[in-house]
């Protein structure tokens, strides 16, 4: 399963190593160096599938207490010289009862803030990690400053308070078709 990019034509796109061989991977998509201003965070879009991180390809049974593979979001600093993991996708309130609800790929939008990183010199890393790893995209990366989102929005032909398009007193009540 490959997903749309969620932006544009192109994205990170990685699958798993063969099932037949039970074959340990550890991909790593690395960020030249960058040095965050205030209030940037790291914003990106992300689809994976918590089932396929769960699921053992080699039980006779499903086994859904332990990953068997990940995607990870890590932060080098040239001040430290190491690598700190920042976000792991097979962290969750997981369990038997609901892993099936995350079977299929949705984007999903991810942002992490910089600001402890104002101003050093920076790396981020996305990590792919551990065996038979499914259908894995990382897409619509950048720093900055997150941009709004909206919320909620009405549909067309919604009177506030006051009166609707026909004149009729629709005083403290919200007035249009149902939906």
């Amino acid at each position: 399963l490959v997903p749309e990019a969620s932006d544009g034509l192109y994205q990170a796109y990685l699958n798993g190593a063969s099932s037949f061989n039970n074959e340990y991977q550890d991909e790593w998509l690395i960020s030249p160096y960058i040095t965050p201003r205030p209030n940037d965070a790291l914003i990106f879009d992300a689809a994976y599938s918590i089932f396929f991180m769960y699921f053992d390809h080699y039980g006779s049974e499903p086994d859904f207490s332990t990953p068997y593979n990940t995607l990870q979001t890590w932060i080098y600093t040239e001040e430290t010289k190491e690598w700190i993991m920042i976000w792991d996708a097979s962290v969750g309130n997981y369990n038997e009862e609901n892993i099936y609800d995350y079977y299929e790929l949705k984007w999903e939008q991810m942002q992490f803030s910089l600001s402890e990183y104002q101003g050093q010199k920076i790396r981020f890393a996305f990590r792919l990690y551990g065996v038979d790893a499914q259908s894995t995209s990382i897409d619509n990366i950048y720093i900055g400053v997150p941009k709004p989102k909206i919320a909620y929005e009405l549909p067309e032909e919604f009177f506030f308070g006051g009166f609707n398009k026909d004149m009729i007193s629709a005083l403290g009540t919200m007035q249009g078709p149902a939906y």
